[in-house]
């Protein structure tokens, strides 16, 4: 009877390995596939504007170029996994460079990250495509340009980010697709720890990103790595 229900309890925590395992296997590929969905839109433009400058200015085209391939290769390298914010972010000011190439002073940045864990994981490419939007919707829709803040804050064990930018008037129709992908990345990766939250004005756009501060220790809840 003893060997019986021992080997009862070892099939038992057999089966429920297996089982978080498949869990973990199906979520892990559910974030690989939202990933590959992201695709910059602005290659076409960036190597117009890339060919232009090969002649006249042929470093600013080679640094360009650097800048481009870092972009797509975090899109191709472990798709829907973690990166530190400042790796991110460090990938957001490459993609700002490229985008500066071609609007020049219509486009500006304001940082301000506080005490902000540039070490906290955050799943990759989850910030660029805020920046993208906030350029295409926004920036461009303007005559004359705009700033896009983006503010950090950390209290009680969770980051907040809120990204700001100017719409021009009438501002054009936001399909969400972005938005809509990282948001599903998010819950999947956070869970309910992490929420979402869009503001829209006449004249401004902000998104508000609350989550944990994870350095690696612990994780979320899901254990996707």
């Amino acid at each position: 009877m003893s060997v019986l229900l021992v080997g009862v309890a070892l099939r038992h925590l057999y089966v429920q390995h297996a089982l978080t395992q498949r869990l973990r296997d199906e979520l892990g590929w559910r974030i690989d596939v939202l990933q590959a969905r992201i695709r910059p839109h602005f290659l076409f433009n960036t190597l117009n504007t890339i060919t232009a400058l090969i002649r006249s200015r042929p470093s600013v085209a080679e640094t360009a170029l650097e800048d481009l391939a870092d972009l797509f290769r975090a899109s191709l390298e472990r798709p829907g996994r973690f990166v530190t914010l400042a790796d991110e972010l460090a990938l957001c000011r490459q993609y700002i460079d490229l985008e500066t190439l071609r609007l020049g002073a219509r486009l500006r940045v304001e940082w301000d990250l506080g005490e902000v864990p540039g070490a906290s994981l955050i799943p990759a490419l989850s910030l660029q495509p805020l920046f993208e939007n906030a350029i295409y919707h926004g920036i461009e829709t303007c005559p004359t340009g705009g700033t896009i803040h983006l503010r950090g804050a950390h209290d009680g064990g969770m980051i907040t980010l809120a990204m700001r930018n100017p719409c021009g008037a009438p501002p054009q129709k936001r399909h969400g697709l972005a938005t809509a992908n990282i948001r599903q990345r998010w819950a999947l990766c956070f869970g309910d720890r992490a929420r979402w939250q869009v503001r829209q004005d006449v004249g401004t756009y902000e998104v508000v990103l609350v989550f944990p501060c994870w350095l690696g220790v612990g994780g979320p809840e899901t254990g996707v790595r």
